[in-house]
């Protein structure tokens, strides 16, 4: 969370001291931030904004690192290859690549800044299938 910003529950302006050690401030954690919801399904309420709350000003939140997990992804990459020897020096190698074979939709982190108006939102994806062929040439 910032050093200032808007309680999103209450919708009062809050404003920590500017010297917190250099550490990250963190709201205070008061139910389970992850939904149990695909991204699928609802991309804007994977994480509960509910399970957080504004500790009192100029003290540490109890909400710890890595208290929710983002969504899981699956990635399977594919790679053929084939050599043919035209002389003693000379050859040709074909290549076929996929990356993302199985087209997944591999969702990014929501957003996890607590207080600003997309937290917990998912906006964006991982690239989607990709092919590419090529031919080598070597002498």
């Amino acid at each position: 969370m910032g050093a200032t910003g808007v309680d999103p529950t209450a919708g009062k302006a809050y404003a920590f001291l500017s010297n917190q050690g250099g550490g990250i401030i963190g709201p205070n954690r008061v139910g389970a931030p992850n939904t149990g919801l695909s991204p699928q399904a609802d991309r804007y309420h994977f994480l509960n904004a509910a399970a957080f709350q504004l500790q009192p000003i100029d003290t540490p939140g109890n909400a710890a690192r890595n208290s929710a997990w983002g969504p899981s992804s699956l990635n399977l990459d594919l790679g053929l290859s084939k050599r043919i020897t035209v002389t003693e020096r000379h050859a040709v190698e074909l290549r076929f690549e996929a990356f993302n074979v199985l087209n997944h939709v591999n969702f990014a982190n929501p957003a996890v800044v607590w207080g600003v108006s997309g937290f917990g939102v998912i906006t964006s994806a991982a690239a989607p299938r990709q092919i590419q062929m090529a031919v080598k040439y070597s002498f």
